[in-house]
Parts: C-alpha cells; structure tokens; sequence
C-alpha cells in the first residue's frame, strides 16, 4: 500500500509522507516538554553586551580603589616623614678608626641626619657625599633600627706623590687632600702626563720591586711627553730608559748592576740604557763621557 510506512524493496527501506509528519510532531512535542526555545540572535547578542558592561564597570571600581589606596599611602608617608619625632635618630656610630678624615669633614655630612629623622635619612646620599672627602675611599652607611645609623669608612692608602700637590693609590686613582709640608715627602714621585697615572703607578710598581730587592730605592719615575722613560734612585743616580722596550732594558741593568755595579753604585751619576746592547756609565770622579759597560 502507498499509505504504509515502511515499503520492503530488495532490502531498502522507505518512509512516507505521512510518516515525515508523524517524526515532525514528535519533535515539536519533545521540544514542548523539555522547554527548548529556539536561540534568539539578538538576545543572544544583548546577553553579551551587559556581561562586557559588567566587566567595564568591575575594571573601573578595581583601578579607582588602586588609586585610592596608593594616595592614602603617599600622605601617610609623607606625614610620617616630615614628623620626625616619630623616629628620630639617636645614634650614629662611626665604626672606623680615622687617621686622616677630620672629624668636622664628618660633622657637616653627619649633622643633617638628626634633623631628618630615621626615616628622613637617605643612606645613598649619605654615603655618596662622604666619598667626596678626599681621605675616603670608600663607605658604607647603613640603618640599624630602631633608631640608629652605621657608618664604615675606608680611608685611602698613597703609594706615591702625583705632581706636585696631589697622591696616588694603588689603583692609580689621583686624590688630593689638603697636604701639610713635607708631609708623604717619604713616598716616591711620580709624573707623566694628564690620564697617563694608571700607565705610571704600574711601571712604578714593577720597577719598586725589582730594585728594593737589591737596596735600590725608587725617588722618582718620570714619564716625559716624548713617552721616555726615566727614574731618580734614593741614592741620586739616574737611570734613563728612553722609549720602549722598559722590561728588556730593566733586566739588561739588573745584570750589569748585579756583576760589575753593587760595589760601586754610589759612585755612579747616571746609567743610559738607551743602547741597543748594553749601557753606558758615568761615575763620579770620571771626567770624560760615560762609558759602555
């Protein structure tokens, strides 16, 4: 029959027309118990519009009590600060032993601590404006609650004069502090051009150690602007390098000094050891030119 609904064809099955009406109703009636409404666009796209209002106004409240709170805290700070009283500084304790910083040098950086206050005290500062004193070398400012401050200072070391008025460390740093006469007149004297200190401290050093060894004193080491290279020994005699090559010539007067001049070293005016092979000695009582040893 044409109304059945299902027709056997060679293993094919057939639906109806009446059948697609009956499968259409079921649906509707499924729909209708389980409350299934069809998807509305336009609410769907209201629904999206307040959530992303929602979070606007959540964001804004967020950035409004951020705000608040950072003010609040800058005021409190700032009253705290200009309220010194609530933390004055009580103790400042320099931990160093000083031989050459002056206690009012100290006084004038120290004093306007107390009047800050703990909290008021800029510990950086503080230390940068005492490295300023020539006799520093370097300090350390800290801290200490409740109501202290901990200063260490290191005082610099001169290994040499630098010009005519100033000194250097061992790093070849040039400082100038306030000199007495005579004072230092102790240490070697050291001159070279403007920025050449490091160049100088260094040859200084190599050449202090290899003539102390032999009771050689270094009073003088020269660096002229011809980039030659001269020094004046504690007993008065020079020794003129020239340019280049300064190791190979030092090791050159090492052995000549080491078999023909220790007995005879404080009768010598000047050693040149601006020869290609070996150098040239004038000693005292000599009165022609210096000769080739």
């Amino acid at each position: 029959m044409a109304s059945a609904a299902k027709l056997h064809d060679k293993g094919r099955f057939f639906i109806s027309d009446r059948s697609l009406s009956l499968i259409n109703t079921d649906a509707r009636v499924h729909d209708a118990l389980y409350n299934k409404k069809p998807t509305d666009p336009k609410s769907k796209a209201a629904q999206q519009t307040d959530g992303d209002e929602q979070n606007s106004k959540g964001y804004l409240w967020a950035i409004i009590m951020l705000m608040v709170v950072v003010i609040v805290i800058a005021v409190a700070g700032y009253w705290v600060v200009q309220n010194k009283d609530l933390l004055p500084v009580n103790k400042i304790q320099v931990v160093s032993k000083l031989k050459h910083v002056g206690q009012g040098e100290l006084q004038n950086i120290i004093a306007p601590i107390v009047d800050r206050g703990l909290l008021g005290a800029d510990v950086e500062q503080i230390r940068i404006d005492l490295e300023q004193i020539a006799w520093v070398d370097s300090a350390d400012v800290r801290i200490v609650w409740p109501d202290g401050i901990r200063i260490q200072i290191k005082e610099q070391v001169p290994i040499a004069r630098w010009g005519s008025a100033a000194l250097l460390n061992a790093r070849g740093e040039v400082f100038t502090p306030k000199l007495e006469k005579d004072e230092f007149d102790n240490l070697a004297q050291l001159n070279g051009p403007k920025g050449q200190q490091r160049k100088v401290i260094d040859q200084y050093l190599l050449f202090r150690e290899v003539l102390q060894s032999r009771g050689i004193q270094v009073a003088t080491i020269t660096l002229d602007d011809r980039r030659s290279w001269s020094i004046t020994t504690g007993q008065g005699v020079k020794l003129r390098f020239g340019k280049g090559e300064i190791q190979s010539k030092m090791s050159r007067f090492v052995k000549g000094y080491d078999k023909k001049l220790a007995g005879q070293f404080g009768q010598v005016v000047y050693v040149d050891l601006r020869y290609t092979n070996g150098f040239a000695v004038k000693m005292k009582q000599q009165l022609q030119p210096g000769k080739k040893v």
